[in-house]
Parts: C-alpha cells; structure tokens; sequence
C-alpha cells in the first residue's frame, strides 16, 4: 500500500512538470473531410483527468467563435513532442 502511495504522488508531482494540451479536431460543417486540429495548452487543468472535464467547455467555446466547423473529435495528450508533417 505505501508502494502504491510512494508512486501516486511521485505521477502527481511530475503532472505539475508535465505540458497537458487539449487537441480538438474541427471540420467543416460543409465539407467534413475538411478538418483542423486546434491545440490549447491547458494551464488552467494541471492533470490529464482536469483537461478531460474541461475539454467539452474548451470546444464550445471554439464553436461559438467559428460556427461553419463541427466538432469531430478530442483527446488530451500529455509530453506528446509535435510533429511537423511530411
């Protein structure tokens, strides 16, 4: 049990290092093979469970401002390295 506890603390300790964003996935309402990926680092959610519940307001809020996309998907990624495409 304090192995269990010992390693608990230690992964809340790196969370507060750790770089959480929120990658949401938007396509065109019009043409839904059209899509962006929109990446909000997520300071206000310190831990991948806080961005998972704020996730759904996040996206709303992007809707409301750009109302020809809809969403198509969402995750939280935690230390992912960006990628530039190929």
């Amino acid at each position: 049990m304090r192995e269990h506890m010992a390693h608990h603390n230690k992964l809340r300790a790196d969370w507060g290092n750790a770089m959480i964003e929120l990658v949401l996935v938007y396509c065109l309402s019009a043409d839904t093979k059209s899509c962006v990926e929109k990446r909000l680092a997520m300071e206000d959610f310190p831990t991948p469970a806080a961005c998972t519940m704020g996730a759904q307001m996040r996206a709303q809020e992007y809707l409301a401002d750009h109302p020809k996309y809809v969403l198509k998907g969402w995750r939280c990624e935690v230390n992912v390295p960006h990628q530039d495409p190929a």
